[in-house]
């Protein structure tokens, strides 16, 4: 299983170019049990990061989903401000096959049994915790 870190910029002879499309990429074997994760690569339109859900670790490239995160991937990321880690896991739910959050990181929320997707942004250089 593989993760694909995004570059989407590229330098060609003396005059920069920059595309919205894939130009470069990293891809990292994930193993068994917790792995060290971090965004290597910018996005042009934006320098505050990737969004977890735009990192293509997704069900069809192999990760594990689950209608809870004790059976699906999780992504755990650190709040040094708080000293707290946000836990993030691949939401699938077969019985809901319309789900929307269906194939998207989401979090539990504290205290509801709502599950949101998140709009979660690592930036460049931050690790995570991926869990698989």
């Amino acid at each position: 299983m593989s993760i694909l870190g995004l570059n989407y910029s590229a330098t060609v002879g003396l005059a920069e170019l920059a595309s919205a499309n894939i130009v470069g990429y990293n891809t990292v074997t994930l193993k068994k049990g917790y792995n060290m994760i971090a965004v290597n690569f910018e996005d042009v339109a934006s320098t505050a990061g990737i969004s977890i859900q735009d990192l293509g670790l997704t069900i069809a490239s192999g990760m594990t989903g689950g209608a809870g995160s004790a059976t699906a991937d999780m992504i755990q990321v650190y709040d040094a401000v708080n000293g707290t880690y946000t836990d993030y896991f691949l939401y699938n739910n077969p019985r809901q096959a319309t789900n929307p959050k269906n194939g998207k990181w989401v979090t539990t929320e504290t205290g509801f049994p709502a599950i949101s997707d998140t709009a979660e942004v690592l930036p460049v250089g931050k690790g995570a915790w991926y869990c698989h």
